[in-house]
């Protein structure tokens, strides 16, 4: 049984979760695949960003494999509905599943960039997941704006770990949203802890676009993270900032703080 750890990189702040994310899977996972594509999911056309940082993971992370998607069979340019979107979004989580040798017993675990799960979730993974299981889904603290806003009683449930025999047999597959829960926290989503010029861009251009794209220009993010609001739509949203020492957070993410913008990273 290999451990394999999957996500997908859009924009360049990204970059400091990517690793905080390989770092707490480091010496567990057997690889490491990260995807990129040369279009959002609003299929409009954007450049890969990644390339520059590779050899610099690669030497830290070698299981390292880095695949980038151009112009992949499928995808529906400009995309205006938020059906278009989830179409374009599960074709670009699934599309690894046909780039690269896999086994029907690997274990994928399936992450966003932002979407970092502890050290922990893999040992368990690794010393728990039988011949008989298929999956299981992970749920995560979800902070907000900045790594230690962390939004109160919300938790947020998509990562998963799937047998790769099992899920492969439909394709696209999202590697999302599936198995059976866990009981407890496994992780930290960081949300939208970007600057808030790719706040402005990610609107219009993720799978959520079709909803939210009507939120333009830096005042109404800027705003917002600065009262603490959400801006998408009423919901109970309290923030409160806990201590860099929480055990909520990772404990490599302090390794990875100066990489992050002090526009991110805020007074931490």
């Amino acid at each position: 049984m290999r451990l394999i750890l999957k996500t997908m990189v859009s924009n360049p702040a990204e970059v400091p979760f990517l690793r905080m994310m390989f770092r707490e899977a480091e010496g567990i996972v057997d690889q490491i695949i990260v995807t990129e594509f040369d279009e959002t999911h609003s299929g409009l056309p954007r450049d890969f960003i990644f390339g520059q940082f590779v050899d610099g993971f690669a030497q830290e992370f070698p299981q390292l494999t880095y695949l980038q998607g151009s112009q992949i069979e499928g995808v529906i340019r400009n995309a205006k509905t938020s059906d278009q979107h989830h179409h374009n979004e599960t074709l670009m989580r699934g599309w690894f599943a046909k780039q690269v040798p896999l086994k029907s017993g690997d274990i994928i675990f399936a992450t966003d960039a932002d979407e970092v799960l502890y050290s922990k979730t893999y040992r368990w993974v690794k010393e728990n997941f039988s011949r008989r299981s298929y999956g299981v889904r992970f749920r995560l603290h979800q902070t907000f704006y900045r790594p230690n806003f962390l939004w109160v009683d919300k938790e947020f449930i998509a990562p998963v770990a799937l047998k790769f025999g099992r899920y492969s047999k439909t394709y696209p597959n999202n590697w999302r949203y599936q198995g059976s829960t866990l009981p407890g926290f496994w992780g930290v989503h960081f949300s939208w802890c970007i600057p808030v010029s790719e706040m402005v861009a990610k609107v219009q251009n993720y799978s959520h676009a079709a909803e939210h794209g009507h939120l333009r220009g830096r005042a109404v993010f800027e705003e917002a993270r600065k009262k603490k609001i959400f801006p998408f739509d009423d919901r109970d949203f309290r923030l409160t900032e806990i201590s860099l020492d929480s055990p909520i957070l990772p404990t490599s993410l302090s390794t990875v703080l100066d990489e992050m913008s002090p526009e991110v990273r805020g007074s931490v």
